[in-house]
């Protein structure tokens, strides 16, 4: 498989974790959900690793101390297209690069692996991972004509017809490296928010007529974002389930699994009984 460098969007402030602690920095089951992200990106093959950051920077610099990790800062939150800008430099020996978002713990390596293989085989200049929810509120919507992704459309921005699609973008991307920064440098911030959308990118390589794809994704749990402490408890839930279930798989018995706290990584013997 051809080489990609894996960029995780960690630069968010999280406001609405009403916390001292950067956001990503929050634990499940353990381990800070970047971790989570940044394991995904290796075990799917990414050469290189390199984080965009923000507000809280030096705490989250200091957490990954030691590891082959790069950080490039986003001195203002100027949005996610302004993120992967700064990143530019740190990116320009790889051919191809996969954008993660960082507080989005639960994507595998797996879903990453394949959307990179499917990207290749298309010889797509860009792939969408889109995924098809119960409830599509406040997602983007993907616009497409068969495999092609023409637009994403925000929520707010999309028209009654639009809003009844329930295929929604991931946040998740395939990028030709040399073909996403010409891109980058053609987006404008002429919006509410005064911010540069990575979604922009899309538009503009379709004027382009270059080729943007959908890979869908089979799980959409996998997409559980988190913004608050609410979300990252039921994502906790998600993982605790799998760290059970994975040893039970191994020969350990729980006698009543959901009164169980178990953390990342814990290793147990087989027919070990675990009591309430």
């Amino acid at each position: 498989m051809d080489n990609f460098t894996a960029v995780i969007l960690a630069a968010g402030e999280g406001k609405r974790m009403k916390s001292n602690t950067p956001k990503v920095l929050h634990k499940i089951c353990g381990k800070p959900m970047l971790t989570y992200v940044i394991e995904a990106a290796k075990g799917a093959g990414a050469q290189k690793v390199i984080v965009i950051v923000g507000e809280g920077a030096e705490l989250i610099r200091e957490a990954y101390s030691g590891e082959d990790i790069k950080f490039v800062l986003q001195k203002e939150p100027k949005g996610t297209g302004h993120a992967l800008m700064q990143a530019e430099d740190a990116v320009k020996d790889s051919s191809q690069i996969v954008v993660l978002a960082g507080d989005m713990p639960l994507i595998t390596s797996e879903s990453i692996q394949g959307m990179v293989r499917f990207h290749l085989e298309q010889k797509a200049f860009a792939t969408v991972m889109t995924a098809k929810v119960p409830d599509p509120t406040g997602y983007g919507r993907i616009i497409r004509e068969g495999n092609r992704v023409i637009d994403i459309r925000e929520h707010k921005d999309a028209s009654p017809e639009e809003r009844a699609i329930n295929e929604i973008n991931a946040a998740f991307y395939c990028f030709d490296t040399a073909s996403v920064y010409s891109a980058l440098a053609k987006v404008n911030n002429n919006n509410s928010q005064g911010e540069y959308y990575l979604t922009d990118v899309i538009k503009i390589l379709n004027q382009e007529g270059k080729e943007v794809l959908a890979f869908e994704l089979k799980d959409h749990v996998e997409l559980n974002g988190i913004n608050d402490r609410r979300q990252l408890a039921q994502v906790q839930k998600i993982v605790q389930q799998k760290i059970i279930e994975g040893l039970m798989e191994e020969g350990v018995t729980f006698i009543n699994p959901d009164t169980c706290v178990v953390e990342s990584g814990v290793q147990i013997g087989r027919d070990t009984l675990i009591y309430p």
